[in-house]
Formats: structure tokens, sequence, C-alpha cells
């Protein structure tokens, strides 16, 4: 067991050969309330579609390997209860680098470059925050980059000023102003505004309340 999200659990897999991946498993079957397990079913489809047309375009996300969706029932409907597996690769959250400044410099651009790249897609991805970054690193090259996790409450974006997604989503303060007071939702600005609120958190990791990547390795130590 890797970790429990807001509507899944995410396990590590590990084959005979010796590789390893991630398994995120999303069970909407312990919504009692079929409104809930509507929506979660909806979230868990869009999730899949979304995460599997960047993968297939971006370098910038984490990789997507195979699905599957799963009824756990003989009812039908949308509000039937399903099991949705996703099949990633296994990136690591831990930095630890001599210089704060310097490794959040890299951070963000590789996630705004990320950010770019899925608005290019059609893509917000409404949870840009520091727990959805991940880091990737190629031990033979030596290269590495932060790239985009968690795309559960991605959505197509649009330019139209006219329609309304009355969605509160994201994170606490990462939540962009126009979401809040008007439920509206225009392209990535509310991508980029989370991105400036991790940018601060980043820079100054006061409260252990945020996850915090740069000092992951040794807080996890502590």
């Amino acid at each position: 067991l890797l970790g429990r999200g807001g509507q899944a659990v995410v396990y590590k897999l590990t084959f005979a050969d010796g590789h390893s991946e991630a398994l995120k498993v999303i069970d909407t079957s312990v919504y009692r309330d079929p409104a809930r397990r509507k929506d979660a079913n909806r979230r868990g489809r869009s999730e899949i579609q979304h995460h599997q047309q960047l993968t297939a375009k971006t370098e910038t996300v984490v990789r997507l390997f195979d699905t599957a969706s799963i009824p756990l029932s003989r009812e039908r409907g949308q509000d039937a209860p399903m099991c949705f597996l996703l099949r990633m690769e296994l990136l690591t959250p831990a930095l630890d680098p001599a210089n704060r400044e310097k490794a959040v410099l890299q951070i963000m651009r590789d996630v705004l470059e990320g950010l770019c790249q899925t608005e290019d897609a059609g893509i917000v991805h409404r949870d840009v925050k520091c727990g959805n970054i991940l880091l990737r690193h190629d031990p033979a090259t030596g290269q590495q980059r932060f790239v985009l996790s968690d795309f559960g409450l991605a959505r197509p974006f649009h330019t139209r000023t006219d329609r309304s997604f009355f969605t509160v989503c994201g994170s606490r303060d990462h939540i962009a102003p126009e979401i809040i007071r008007r439920g509206k939702l225009i392209a990535g600005r509310s991508d980029i505004y989370s991105a400036g609120v991790m940018l601060f958190h980043l820079l100054f990791p006061q409260n252990d309340d945020y996850f915090d990547p740069v000092g992951f390795r040794q807080k996890s130590a502590d």
C-alpha cells in the first residue's frame, strides 16, 4: 500500500522480473448514496480518458500503461458500483537538494511546462498542488523531471465566459478565486493560480499540513 486519496487507493506492484509499477484502484461501491456513486463513476471514467489522452501526447505526466473498468454487481445504470484500475509508472515524490531555491525553480519549470502541455491537449488539471507532483528519475542518463499526476478532477477546458462549472474543486487555498466566486473555469487560468499557491508553499514550507516534495526524504526519515 502506497497511499490513500479522496476516492482511490494506490498500491505498488512488483513483478517476477523485478520491475515495479503503481496500481490505482477506484472502488465506487464504498458510496451507498446512488448520486455519490454516479459522480464517482463519472470521475473514474473521466480520469482514465484524460490520463490516456495526455500519456499519448506528452512526457510531462505520469505514464499510464493500462486500465480496466469492472462492474461490481449485476446492476445497470450510471450509478451501478464499479471498480476502475489504472496501471502507471511508479515514481517518487522524493528530492533532497543542497539548495531549495534551485530545486523549486526546477519543480516550477517542469510543472508549468506540463500545464502548457495539458492545456494544449484541451484539459484542465483542477488539482495542482505539491502532493500531485512526482519525480521521474532516469538512472541511465541521470536526468530527472517533475511530472503531473492524479487526473481525477481533470476536465476539458473552454474559453466561453457564459459557461458555468459550479464545482468547487481542488485543495483548500489552492482553489482559484473565479471558481469560488462564480463557479467559472476558463481555460487553464485556475491551474496557473494553483501553481502560484504551490510556489508559495515550496518557498515557505512552514505548515506541516502541506506536502513538501523538496524535504520529503528527510521528513519521512524523521
